[in-house]
């Protein structure tokens, strides 16, 4: 004969028959451990509770956990292809142990039969609890079901929403990671990956950084060529290719009629103003013939006009004063022939 030990508030067990007859009482105080039905664990097999398995957990698609369905009992959940596992169904899901125990008992076993079983194998009914009048919804003590805590979690408090165990975090840190198991495990002060905010990290090209309550800082410049320049913390500069600070700080490539750029710490011209060349090669001087006008580069470089004649956009003439004009390499009187 089959029945239902069920715990009751007074902390007795009633033997509820399956055959109809009313409960009677069983006199015990105690149920052995080794009596109760295989029931799935409330951890898994790398140390989480099946409370911290709520839908915003990320989760191995085609995992299969059990969570809380509100009304003392539970079922299960599968983690989507997405990571995040779908609606809890509660269809026909169990009752949660310890609120109904069912035990094979001999139909001619006596009423005591119970307090048969060996101390060491026994658990204290006392400690069960047997109902509440908590919020299962929301309370994080009976978070889904009476008894069923939400764990702690580092730098967080536990909270409880629609019968799901969630953390709220300390003031300062954050779940950055989203994984509830390791709590908020982000000092967002000092983080240097999470500096002020999830997500935010602090780095400087050519140098080593700190995260100083919230905010990011330069250590130093460390890599070769990398200085700062202006010293107020906010960045390395390569003085080999800046032309503010080229081959050292303050340093600028200011060349005449050119655009310049800096290599390997060195100023270069890119290339010369419309009309401007760089006929003697110094960079430094930049582009400093004007081929339009330079009687001794006019036009190009090396290229002189004759004495007399004058260099005009690039071309040179022959200048004649008031009362002449010119006829071929000379001068003649306006009035004359050529």
């Amino acid at each position: 004969m089959r029945f239902t030990l069920c715990l009751a508030l007074t902390l007795a067990l009633t033997a509820c028959g399956t055959d109809g007859n009313p409960p009677r009482q069983v006199d015990a105080a105690v149920v052995a451990l080794d009596a109760l039905p295989d029931v799935a664990p409330l951890v898994d097999a790398a140390g989480r509770d099946a409370f911290d398995v709520g839908g915003a957990q990320p989760c191995t698609a085609g995992r299969v956990e059990e969570c809380p369905c509100g009304d003392g009992r539970r079922g299960t959940q599968t983690c989507q292809p997405t990571g995040v596992y779908g609606a809890c169904a509660c269809a026909d899901a169990a009752v949660v142990v310890p609120d109904v125990v069912t035990l094979d008992v001999p139909a001619d076993a006596p009423s005591d039969a119970v307090d048969a079983v060996p101390v060491d194998d026994q658990v204290d009914a006392s400690a069960a609890e047997v109902g509440c009048d908590a919020a299962v919804e929301t309370d994080p003590a009976n978070c889904g079901a009476c008894g069923a805590a939400c764990p702690t979690r580092a730098n967080a408090a536990p909270s409880c929403a629609r019968g799901l165990c969630d953390i709220t975090c300390t003031s300062g840190f954050a779940d950055c990671n989203r994984r509830a198991m390791d709590g908020c495990e982000s000092d967002m002060s000092a983080d240097v990956l999470n500096c002020g905010a999830c997500g935010r990290r602090c780095s400087f090209e050519g140098g080593t950084a700190r995260c100083v309550a919230g905010q990011c800082q330069l250590v130093s410049c460390t890599a070769f060529g990398y200085r700062d320049c202006d010293g107020s913390g906010s960045g390395c500069v390569n003085t080999s290719t800046s032309t503010l600070h080229c081959g050292g700080c303050g340093r600028p490539c200011n060349l005449p009629n050119a655009s310049p750029r800096c290599a390997d710490g060195a100023c270069r011209i890119v290339n010369c103003a419309a009309g401007f060349i760089n006929c003697d090669g110094n960079t430094a001087n930049g582009c400093e013939i004007n081929l339009r006008t330079d009687p001794m580069n006019c036009g190009n470089c090396g290229t002189r006009c004759p004495t007399g004649q004058m260099c005009v956009s690039g071309n040179c003439f022959l200048i004649c004063p008031d009362g002449q004009r010119p006829c071929g390499a000379r001068c003649v009187d306006t009035d004359a022939g050529c």
